[in-house]
């Protein structure tokens, strides 16, 4: 089976679980995790580390491209407000995975329940609003 052949849906779940598998390698306790990554507008993974609390937005495609935030400048500034009326910080992770023999020089190996992955992941991106933006948190 080639991974073109996955479901958006599945390519999708697979980066959630790669990168909650990253972030608990990195000292994160995962709090809640959405595989299903149905809503474009909610965080896929919720996470605590030293005290702060983050909310990761993950994008997932397969190599050579990677994950894109496609929801608009409405979407983003929801999920940011979203994070910071719960006290947390936002992150964007963009993820572009393939099965492992199929991409050299990989940057991550990952091993989800049925196969292996390479990843393609350059680290997260806070997600913020202008400094100027004043608006009342929804």
């Amino acid at each position: 089976m080639q991974i073109q052949a996955l479901s958006r849906t599945e390519i999708d779940s697979i980066g959630v679980q790669i990168l909650a598998d990253q972030l608990t390698h990195d000292g994160w306790k995962i709090t809640e995790t959405n595989l299903e990554c149905a809503a474009n507008d909610e965080p896929q993974i919720i996470g605590e580390k030293d005290g702060e609390l983050a909310f990761f937005v993950v994008r997932t495609a397969v190599l050579p491209d990677r994950g894109r935030f496609d929801g608009g400048l409405a979407v983003y500034e929801k999920l940011v407000r979203l994070a910071k009326s719960r006290g947390a910080t936002c992150y964007f992770a963009s993820l572009g995975i393939a099965r492992s023999n199929s991409v050299s020089g990989s940057k991550i190996m990952a091993d989800t329940e049925t196969e292996a992955f390479d990843v393609q992941f350059e680290g997260l991106v806070r997600m913020e609003l202008p400094a100027n933006d004043v608006r009342e948190i929804a």
